[in-house]
């Protein structure tokens, strides 16, 4: 099974087109936490700007024993100085209650690009704060100049109409110099279980059409069908879910554990959409 990563924006937040519950209490956050660890999943994704996530997944650590690995994203805007920047990024190690970041992400890819931070983040790396770097990024002309750069991991936007068609090359390029594919939004924020969307996002409606037509042709649940999908592709290392309750992370722990490889998607490979930039959730 592919290496899991346990998003905590639904933690931290009241996040996503499809959550009508809000952002979960202290007990339901310890019931998921629980179960996930449970489970095998040991990699959380975190950031500053993701509410009080980091003080949740602080609490439970100290409070249980159990320690997850933390992909921490940061944002340049958020610090007025490197040295305020290194503060933080070990003041949040101290609230964590972990050594070490497994990966410490750039959460914008300006920051990236302009190198905002870049001698800092090799100190703590140095220093045994930081193990990997990496940087989030949006579009195929962002991820281009990841695969170019020295980042070790690169995580992408992948799913069932953001897929192999629309970047699946350049992910081949990226595995081939050596970098780690972490890919997120593998449900497009919930807009896949949406059962009318948005006049905004209306025209995606013909492909959200055929997605839930190929799922009644292969006797698939759309959650399954996203996973599953993304699932079949080698050059994902590791794929971050996001669950608003506990029912939803067992459900798609379930349907890990169940993926059959045999399965082909070469109809959602070349399944594509004009309005590319209806795929990024911060234009909705």
């Amino acid at each position: 099974m592919k290496k899991i990563i346990l998003g905590t924006a639904q933690l931290g937040l009241d996040y996503g087109i499809n959550n009508h519950a809000g952002q979960p209490d202290l007990q339901k956050t310890k019931e998921i936490l629980d179960y996930a660890f449970e489970n095998s999943v040991r990699d959380l994704d975190t950031a500053e700007l993701y509410g009080d996530a980091i003080q949740r997944v602080g609490a439970y650590h100290r409070a249980t024993g159990r320690k997850f690995r933390i992909v921490n994203k940061f944002k340049a805007a958020s610090y007025r100085s490197p040295a305020e920047m290194q503060t933080c990024v070990l003041q949040s190690l101290e609230v964590l209650d972990v050594d070490t970041y497994e990966v410490l992400m750039y959460h914008a890819f300006k920051d990236f690009l302009a190198g905002h931070f870049q001698q800092i983040i090799k100190s703590l790396q140095k220093r045994g704060a930081v193990r990997k770097t990496g940087v989030s990024i949006y579009s195929n002309e962002e991820l281009l100049t990841a695969i170019e750069s020295d980042i070790d991991i690169i995580q992408v936007p992948f799913n069932l109409l953001d897929n192999h068609s629309q970047r699946g090359e350049l992910l081949l390029r990226a595995k081939s110099v050596g970098k780690e594919i972490h890919v997120r939004s593998v449900f497009l924020q919930g807009l896949f279980f949406v059962a009318k969307p948005s006049s905004k996002l209306s025209p995606l409606k013909r492909e959200l059409d055929i997605i839930e037509e190929l799922a009644d042709e292969y006797c698939f649940s759309i959650d399954q069908m996203a996973l599953e999908y993304v699932y079949s592709k080698d050059y994902i290392d590791a794929i971050l879910i996001g669950v608003d309750n506990l029912d939803q992370l067992k459900k798609n722990i379930s349907i890990f554990k169940k993926m059959n490889r045999d399965f082909l998607f070469a109809k959602i490979d070349f399944l594509r959409t004009d309005r590319t930039d209806l795929l990024s959730p911060v234009n909705w």
